[in-house]
């Protein structure tokens, strides 16, 4: 973007901000306050940040403005759709669509929502490049209006819009926010709602991926890694993933006036705060974000190269990166690349090993009674006697001289000569004493 400062080589590139206000929709905002814009994909702490920024007294915060169930919504379903329906890790806050309440038409419907604007129009028809549509342009338009009638500041949010992001910032160059987090965690939370049965985040993936294919790089990645089985087990499904967010990334980088790392936001102080003085700035109003934590769920899938696994994306990202994008975005890109492979390896070093034997105990447990009958009968003498096979080298020499070693001689007192060892029947009889003999303290 043209408003958009230049990074220097010395700086992280999550933090890239705008230095001039620009009009909005047409008009002029009231000075200092034009609507704030907040892109991301599912799972990448953006329901955290829109939290945040809804707590200021001086916004007006919609989440999710392009959420298929905007559709068609009651009252009733306004008021159920918070982070206490599922497991959700969100943080404590009023439902997630209540903004919307007063814009829900007598049949339900969202004024001026067409379902088409969640998956349909993700991409534009002309592309990344391309322009909003009309419907989309004037459903928004509405949004604002809605909250500047309130005297509050727009804050429009959601994970559907990575694919249009140029054309927004182009129809409302207000301020637009790229949130990211490090793809593998992202990876992470999916795998965690996968296997918690949650699938939807999976689902989204697909279903956008599906939509976008009249971009042409989308539809090589879609027949490229092709699987029946898109589960957080495929690794080709975590490369489709991984790949078709850092095309957005690197298409979306241009047109951000700041770039937000969530992961970098929990570990680095001083992008905390440069990136907490810019939201304060444009929300007019303090935001804290210093509750941010790393965390990751799981990850199942495994790969028989990681030579070959990790060269296939390489080999990808440099196809993605084109002259219609900066040196800065192209580096940005890489580097986001870089910093999800290099987590991928440290999972696999720490739980590899685990991760096979977990997929494998289900199936030894189930082999297990046949194993069993295969076995053969043991003797009569042999039943109920413990088994003393080892496979520890030294064990058997321990186990035969355990309890037989020679006593140790008191101090002061000779060693006793060393006598036959008796039999077992033989050591179990009485001693005898002699008459007359004092007793022997214990």
């Amino acid at each position: 973007m043209s408003g958009r400062s230049s990074v220097p080589p010395e700086a992280s590139l999550s933090v890239a901000v705008a230095t001039s206000a620009k009009p909005v929709a047409g008009r002029r905002a009231e000075a200092g306050a034009p609507p704030l814009f907040v892109h991301s994909s599912w799972r990448t702490s953006s329901t955290w940040l829109w939290a945040k920024l809804r707590r200021a007294p001086t916004t007006f915060a919609y989440g999710e403005i392009f959420h298929e169930r905007l559709e068609r919504l009651t009252i009733d379903q306004l008021r159920e759709s918070d982070f206490s329906r599922w497991n959700s890790n969100h943080p404590e806050s009023a439902p997630y669509f209540l903004e919307f309440a007063q814009l829900i038409e007598r049949d339900g419907a969202m004024r001026g929502y067409d379902r088409s604007m969640a998956f349909e129009r993700f991409i534009p028809e002309d592309g990344l490049a391309g322009s909003l549509s009309a419907a989309e342009r004037a459903y928004i338009e509405g949004l604002i209006e809605h909250a500047y009638s309130r005297r509050k500041i727009p804050v429009l949010t959601d994970t559907r819009t990575l694919g249009r992001f140029a054309a927004l910032a182009e129809a409302f160059p207000g301020r637009h926010v790229l949130l990211v987090r490090n793809a593998f965690h992202q990876w992470g939370s999916y795998a965690e709602q996968w296997a918690q049965g949650n699938n939807y985040f999976l689902d989204m993936l697909c279903k956008t991926v599906e939509a976008s294919r009249r971009d042409p790089f989308v539809r090589l990645l879609s027949d490229w890694f092709v699987d029946e089985d898109r589960s957080p087990n495929s690794a080709a499904t975590f490369q489709l993933f991984l790949l078709f967010h850092l095309y957005l990334y690197a298409h979306a980088f241009d047109s951000a006036d700041l770039v937000v790392d969530v992961n970098e936001i929990a570990t680095l102080p001083e992008h905390r705060v440069v990136v907490e003085e810019r939201l304060s700035e444009w929300v007019l109003s303090p935001v804290d974000l210093s509750d941010a934590r790393p965390a990751f769920g799981l990850s199942l899938f495994s790969v028989t190269s990681k030579v070959a696994f990790v060269d296939v994306i390489d080999q990808f990202v440099k196809q993605m990166i084109d002259r219609s994008m900066s040196a800065d975005a192209a580096q940005f890109v890489t580097r986001a690349k870089d910093e999800a492979l290099a987590e991928w390896e440290r999972h696999e070093f720490y739980n590899r090993t685990f991760r096979a034997f977990a997929l494998r105990r289900p199936r030894l447990a189930e082999e297990g009674p046949e194993n069993r009958a295969a076995l053969p009968a043991q003797s009569a003498a042999g039943e109920g006697r413990p088994d003393q096979s080892t496979d520890r080298p030294g064990v058997e020499s321990d186990r035969k001289t355990k309890g037989w070693a020679k006593p140790k001689a008191k101090p002061g007192r000779p060693r006793a000569a060393a006598t036959k060892r008796p039999s077992r029947s033989a050591s179990k009889a009485k001693p005898t004493r002699r008459r007359g003999a004092p007793k022997r303290k214990r």
